[in-house]
This record gives structure tokens, C-alpha cells and sequence, in this order.
């Protein structure tokens, strides 16, 4: 009888269950969601009015955070939260502004490979993608005013995938 009793009560000690454990993970991950979207609100409202003609400073300004480039009306908004906003000042220049450098990048190249072709990143961002580390961000401002901007993921320190600029 012992025996029956301690069978009877061993599934209810193994603890929660793959179900369970993914429930858990999916209701972390909408929680994580709500909590960019407050935040991005919270940012969006607290950043000055830009002055529409101020000459951009080539001093290393603030860069605007998360929400730089948040655009009203983005039609998806949780791919932009993935992958991030961002926004520079600082003008683009460097190995990273000529196309045929993109060209020379390939998956499985190591970090340093990718430093001796395009250069140093402009910031180096932790990834919420799966088979994803992080990702190199190399932005900059051409003489126009438009934004020029590549990425290159990592993961396990090889190159998976790059966003060329769009030149």
C-alpha cells in the first residue's frame, strides 16, 4: 500500500511540465513585449523637440536610444522592437561606407575578419533572435541627411546573416 501511495504522488514532485514550462516562457515573452512598448512610450515622450534646420554637430551626440528612428504608423511594430531602433548624428565614413566591402563579408567569417574589412562597428547589440549572440551596428549620416545603416548577426562568434546599407 506504501508503495501505491509514493507511485501515486511521484509525477506531482517532477516538478512543472514541458507545457507548463512553455506557457510560462510565452507569457515572460508578451510580458517583455509590453514592457518595450511602455518604455519606448515613456522615452518617446520624454526626448526634446529636434529643431528642424540645427546644423548636426560632428561631436559624439546622444544617439536618440532604442527609439531613433521610430516611425508613426509602422506596420509592425514587434519586428522594429527585435531589431531595434536606432538613430546618429555622427557621419558615415569609414571601410564600412563602400559597397564592395559588404560584398567581401561572408557567413562563417570570425569577428576580427569582419573588423579588417569594414571596421569597427558603431555599437555592438545583444539579440532576443534565436541562433543569434548579437549583432554588429555600423550606422552614419550622409551628406544628405539620410541615414545609412548595415548589420551583421553573429552567432557562436561566426557571421550567420548581414543587412547590407542601403547605398
Amino acid at each position: 500500500v506504501a508503495t501505491l501511495l509514493l507511485t501515486g504522488t511521484l509525477p506531482a514532485q517532477q516538478g512543472p511540465t514541458v507545457k507548463q514550462l512553455q506557457e510560462e516562457i510565452l507569457a515572460l515573452k508578451q510580458r517583455v513585449t509590453a514592457l518595450e512598448l511602455r518604455l519606448a512610450k515613456h522615452e518617446a515622450k520624454a526626448e526634446p523637440p529636434r529643431p528642424a534646420l540645427a546644423p548636426l554637430s560632428r561631436a559624439s551626440a546622444p544617439s536618440g536610444g532604442i527609439l531613433g528612428n521610430l516611425k508613426s504608423g509602422s506596420n509592425n511594430l514587434l519586428a522594429d522592437l527585435r531589431s531595434g531602433f536606432h538613430s546618429t548624428s555622427k557621419p558615415a565614413e569609414g571601410k564600412w561606407t563602400d559597397p564592395e566591402n559588404w560584398l567581401k563579408v561572408q557567413k562563417g567569417m570570425a569577428r576580427q575578419q569582419v573588423v579588417q574589412v569594414l571596421g569597427k562597428p558603431e555599437a555592438v547589440k545583444s539579440s532576443i533572435k534565436m541562433r543569434v549572440d548579437d549583432y554588429w551596428l555600423y550606422i552614419g549620416k550622409l551628406p544628405t541627411g539620410k541615414t545609412l545603416q548595415g548589420r551583421v548577426r553573429f552567432y557562436k562568434d561566426k557571421v550567420t546573416s548581414l543587412e547590407n546599407p542601403k547605398f
